[in-house]
């Protein structure tokens, strides 16, 4: 062998002693001390949810509160008779358990993929399950770990509030993927981010089968997520049942608020449901009876209903016709209808009032006046007044889900209609019919602009974490305002005078009450037809809608109550319940 073949050897043979030592010393010398660097190289974060917060009405009494309880789980992948041993067993100590239901619900999970523990019950009450808590902890095949389930204390009362919060739903965020809450409706969802609060973690170094080795890091938070509302719910509990005890309402919306904060004391959506049947899975048979009820329990009518607010715009009129220069004092004759281009505009009063001023028209609602006073200012006009005072725009309330309505002029007809505006429309909005749809909402924002002459936003939220919420009010436009005193004057002469509309009606008023009636008309009736039918003769679905607004005391106004009955005939109607509610008030301290 020659030098150069012995060379390239000696090469060769050195490059793979070199290449077999650092394998040898990689892999026996020093295998422990890589071996711990990979197992000490992998971490694990558990996330846990803070506790959603409590919910509580203005005198600090919990609304929502959260039920302590148990979650259920089985062991994955057992054997076909030891789940049924281990399910028997959990029958003998709760037999409320539906087995056959619970092993679906297992078999259905249980997947060669899976390998963590399998709920199967979500939730049983602190009370039922404490005694046996001890005995199926220990089992193997059964984890017991804590629960939590929102509990809204009033149900029914404060449901159209309060909204509800539902579990197995699509996560909508990163906390909502560990609480398994999912808000839907309500102050729930409105104030989810503050009532869910911060999620809390624990960091810790793990080894390669996962097992807790040391733990490296921790939050827990220390943030107040309670929230306080408005609301006095015995003020609520009072109201609510004061509706449903009425035979003569069906359905339909109360609203009472303060009129210079925008604070709402109460809320009703009547009727309601109990927002408890969403805490767990809602069962198809009461889901169809919520959705298929025709008085619709599920729509929360104070945001979401639309209404012709009839002749409880009459004062948002009457500023538009004092704003475009039509003096008070100007009258026209009513004759108890109005005929115009072939077609007869009837006022309520058929026999006619006579000559009739602005003070008058809205103390005895007077239809003529405000036909022959719309055709002097014109749709346009008179929508931009009622729109300033919100109708055509949501009020924007802390509830998600507010409708906007309509408050109809030419530009409105023509843009979603395509067609020309005609003045016999004109007529009609002018007393809040035809186009004109509003939410009760908008019509207790209008009437609480009036009382207080100011504009506000209605509002739920009163403290978040303890720390007070302001709501700024803006003063009315002085063109509107220097009018306000005679509009209240004639709202006050409503209640307080034999001929207003809804004298009679709350006679048993402690408090010095100005009020406004409307009547809102939900079927068409024949212009041949000079006298229409009582409304007790109508079918319940063709009855006006029943309207009333009032604020109290007259003349240093506090309180603002709002009533909608739906196809309850005439406004008056709800005159004595809203005496009812000012006089429980009374007794209570408000005033």
């Amino acid at each position: 062998m020659n030098k150069k073949s012995k060379f390239i050897l000696f090469i060769f043979s050195f490059v793979w002693i070199a290449i077999l030592s650092k394998v040898y010393h990689i892999s026996i010398n020093n295998s422990s001390k890589y071996k711990k660097i990979s197992l000490s190289n992998i971490s694990r974060t558990d996330y846990i949810p803070t506790l959603r917060g409590i919910i509580y009405d203005r005198n600090n009494k919990p609304l929502v509160v959260n039920k302590v309880g148990f979650s259920i789980f089985l062991k994955s992948h057992l054997k076909n008779e030891v789940l049924e041993a281990e399910l028997e067993r959990l029958k003998k100590y709760v037999p409320k358990l539906n087995i056959k239901k619970i092993k679906k619900k297992y078999q259905k999970r249980n997947t060669k993929y899976y390998h963590k523990p399998i709920k199967i019950v979500n939730f049983i009450a602190y009370n039922d399950f404490i005694n046996i808590y001890s005995i199926l902890h220990i089992n193997e095949n059964i984890h017991v770990k804590p629960s939590f389930k929102r509990n809204y204390i009033y149900k029914d009362i404060t449901a159209h509030i309060l909204g509800y919060v539902s579990k197995n739903q699509k996560p909508i965020d990163n906390i909502s993927k560990y609480t398994k809450l999912v808000p839907k409706s309500g102050i729930e969802l409105s104030y989810n981010k503050e009532l869910q609060g911060e999620l809390n973690y624990v960091k810790y170094k793990v080894n390669a089968l996962n097992e807790k080795i040391k733990e490296i890091d921790r939050f827990v938070s220390h943030k107040n997520n309670n929230i306080e509302l408005s609301i006095d719910i015995t003020l609520q509990k009072y109201i609510f049942n004061l509706f449903k005890e009425d035979k003569s309402k069906k359905a339909g919306v109360v609203l009472v608020s303060n009129v210079e904060t925008g604070e709402i004391l109460s809320a009703i959506s009547y009727p309601s449901f109990d927002a408890n049947i969403f805490s767990d899975k809602i069962s198809s048979k009461e889901w169809s009876k919520l959705t298929k009820n025709k008085y619709k329990p599920f729509t929360n009518k104070f945001i979401r209903g639309l209404y012709p607010p009839a002749s409880i715009i009459k004062m948002g009129v009457g500023m538009s016709f004092l704003k475009n220069g039509l003096s008070s004092r100007e009258s026209f004759f009513c004759t108890g209808s109005h005929h115009f281009a072939g077609r007869n505009f009837r006022c309520w009063n058929s026999a006619g009032h006579g000559k009739v001023n602005l003070n008058r028209a809205i103390r005895e609602s007077c239809d003529d006046y405000f036909y022959k006073g719309s055709y002097k200012v014109g749709i346009n006009k008179i929508s931009d007044t009622l729109q300033y005072f919100g109708f055509g725009h949501k009020t924007g309330v802390d509830l998600i889900g507010e409708k906007i309505g309509i408050s109809p002029n030419k530009q409105w007809k023509l843009k979603t209609m395509k067609k020309p505006w005609f003045i016999g429309e004109t007529f009609l909005s002018s007393i809040g019919q035809g186009s004109t749809l509003s939410t009760p909402i908008q019509v207790h924002k209008y009437a609480t602009s009036i009382a207080s002459g100011k504009i506000i936003t209605p509002h739920f939220i009163k403290k978040i974490g303890g720390n007070e919420i302001d709501f700024n009010a803006t003063i009315v436009d002085k063109k509107y305002k220097k009018n306000l005193r005679k509009i209240r004057r004639a709202m006050y002469q409503t209640c307080n005078y034999k001929s207003g509309t809804a004298y009679k009606y709350v006679q048993n008023s402690i408090q010095t009450l100005a009020c406004k009636t409307g009547t809102a008309q939900v079927i068409s009736i024949s212009q041949t037809i000079k006298k229409r039918r009582d409304e007790s003769e109508l079918k319940y679905h063709q009855r006006s809608h029943a309207w009333f607004v009032a604020y109290a005391p007259f003349k240093k106004p506090k309180y603002v109550i709002t009533i909608l009955t739906e196809h309850g005939g005439h406004g008056s109607i709800n005159g004595k319940m809203t005496a009812d509610i000012f006089n429980f008030m009374t007794i209570k301290g408000y005033f």
